[in-house]
Formats: structure tokens, C-alpha cells, sequence
């Protein structure tokens, strides 16, 4: 019965890592979105 704990926290800490690892892959995505349109339309603003 002690492999039950043990098999839980690794699996929580899985789970927990794969949110961290999205949230952080999601941050990655937005922030070039971001770079990409603050890019366009500074180079729309420079253009005129």
C-alpha cells in the first residue's frame, strides 16, 4: 500500500509539470503574436 502514495505525488507532479510546461508554451505563442503585431503595425506606423 505504500506504492499508492508514492504513485500519486508522481503522477500529480506529471500533471503538474505538463500545466507548467502549457502555461509556458502558451506565454511563448502570445508573446510572439504580440511581437508579430506590434512588428506590422510599427512598421505601418514608420511606413507613413
Amino acid at each position: 500500500m505504500k506504492s499508492i502514495p508514492t504513485l500519486v505525488s508522481l503522477l500529480e507532479y506529471v500533471y503538474n509539470q505538463g500545466i507548467l510546461f502549457h502555461v509556458l508554451i502558451g506565454l511563448f505563442i502570445i508573446e510572439s503574436v504580440l511581437n508579430l503585431l506590434f512588428f506590422k503595425v510599427g512598421s505601418l506606423t514608420y511606413s507613413d
